[in-house]
């Protein structure tokens, strides 16, 4: 007979949300049980032990998840029972699969799509395909389970869920200002993070991110300014006056508490908050920067200021021509650093002055960033803060083989779409994962 498990997920950090309720394995003495495990406030690490085996033999954990396009991610990594019969997949490298190292998100991140779908990358005569990423069903993401050791065998059902069920979405309505507010499940005036979302793509972002602050107990309100139905097509010329209104929107909220309001971006989106804390100096209380940018760029493919204020352009600096080394890989980043060293005086006129800002400021980056220099930004804005007394006010977090994608809850498949944009699929994983916790944890010290 099947086991089926249900637990929540505020992605990016695995969250035990419903009790578990285990039914007889298909063989008696073979059984997997899913636990809670490595609890941190509020979230929890999820770990699969298997259990009734001889000590000794091998078992192998099958893991299986369809994804939104239909087709079937799998993973099959195999252990060896412990002398009590037992295989902790918390504490135990699998010997064979396709993971190899202590990882009790491991059977679930390394999955990969039976049926490759590729997608195209880079440019010209460099052009070729690439693997696509994992898009996840909506609502709850079952993950199935089979442990097989000789002739015995158990299943089990996991499923994970981007969010807290009951927190609130509700559009915007207000004709100065395109966005989503999330409400969470518990008791206002609730503290708020704007999490800016510039693109298409960097909305669904912030949508993602916003759900997850909510599911945390935070009101969160995800930003459009670029991209989207109702705002400009490209990232130039934004009026930050634009930001001014999104920030009185949410002082006008009934539920919310308006002393505590935080501003988070990643990316591009990341160089707009911390610009807009450090002309706002008293208005957030703390900045999340993941992926950080210290100097303004316009947006990659455009010309120009991406930003004005009082229909004056803010100070840019301009991005390097595209060259071979960029349009063998498609990676930004030689665009960014060729910038940095190439119009070293704009770089300078454009630095973003985060030393104005009396926020606390959490950077995240991965090291292996293929998109933007993200680490070498990170400690350019820790270098100003430093040299203007602030150092107590920042904390870069740094992860050695995480790139670019660290928007993620580190459990599903990350492999072999993702490391594209830098790092590998278990270094991905753990950014995300561990990622995740270091901006709750920020928040609680900062917004509560």
């Amino acid at each position: 007979m099947a086991r089926f498990v249900s637990i929540s997920f505020l992605l990016a950090v695995v969250t035990a949300m419903a009790a578990t309720t285990f039914l007889p394995a298909r063989a008696a003495e073979l059984t997997i049980d899913i636990l809670p495990h490595a609890a941190l406030d509020t979230v929890e690490d999820v770990v699969v032990v298997i259990r009734g085996g001889a000590p000794g033999e091998e078992v192998t954990l099958e893991t299986k998840a369809v994804d939104r396009l239909g087709d079937t991610w799998t993973a099959r990594n195999t252990y060896v029972f412990d002398p009590n019969g037992t295989v902790d997949i918390a504490r135990q490298i699998p010997f064979e699969g396709t993971y190899d190292a202590v990882d009790p998100r491991g059977p679930f991140w390394s999955m990969a799509r039976d049926r490759e779908r590729l997608a195209p990358w880079g440019f010209g005569r460099h052009a070729k395909q690439l693997p696509q990423f994992f898009i996840p069903t909506r609502g709850a993401h079952r993950v199935s389970l089979t442990a097989k050791s000789g002739r015995n065998e158990a299943d089990a059902v996991v499923a994970f869920s981007t969010w807290n069920s009951d927190v609130v979405r509700r559009t915007v309505s207000d004709p100065l200002i395109i966005g989503t507010f999330y409400e969470p499940d518990t008791p206002s005036p609730w503290p708020v993070v704007i999490v800016l979302g510039g693109q298409s793509f960097g909305y669904r972002s912030a949508q993602f991110n916003a759900a997850r602050l909510a599911s945390a107990g935070y009101g969160a309100l995800a930003l459009a300014y670029a991209g989207v139905d109702g705002t400009p097509r490209h990232l130039t010329g934004i009026p930050l006056e634009y930001f001014d209104d999104a920030l009185s929107w949410v002082r006008a909220q009934i539920n919310v508490d308006a002393r505590h309001i935080a501003i988070m971006g990643v990316g591009f989106d990341s160089g707009l908050a911390l610009l807009l804390a450090a002309q706002n100096p008293n208005t957030y209380r703390a900045v999340i920067a993941g992926n950080p940018h210290a100097v303004t760029f316009p947006a990659l493919g455009q010309r120009g200021s991406p930003l004005t204020r009082n229909r004056a352009l803010i100070a840019h600096a301009p991005l390097a021509h595209w060259d071979d080394d960029y349009a063998k890989t498609g990676h930004p980043l030689y665009i960014y650093e060729k910038s940095l060293i190439l119009f070293e005086d704009a770089v300078t006129a454009a630095r973003i002055p985060v030393e104005q800002t009396k926020s606390a400021i959490l950077l995240v980056s991965g090291s292996s960033d293929l998109i933007q220099p993200s680490e070498r930004m990170g400690r350019m804005i820790v270098e100003s803060m430093v040299d203007a007394g602030l150092g107590d006010q920042v904390r870069h977090v740094v992860f050695p083989d995480a790139g670019a994608m660290l928007s993620g809850d580190g459990v599903l498949p990350t492999g072999p779409g993702v490391p594209r944009f830098g790092g590998s699929a278990q270094g991905i994983a753990t950014a995300q994962f561990y990622g995740w916790r270091e901006v709750l944890s920020f928040l609680e010290v900062h917004l509560r």
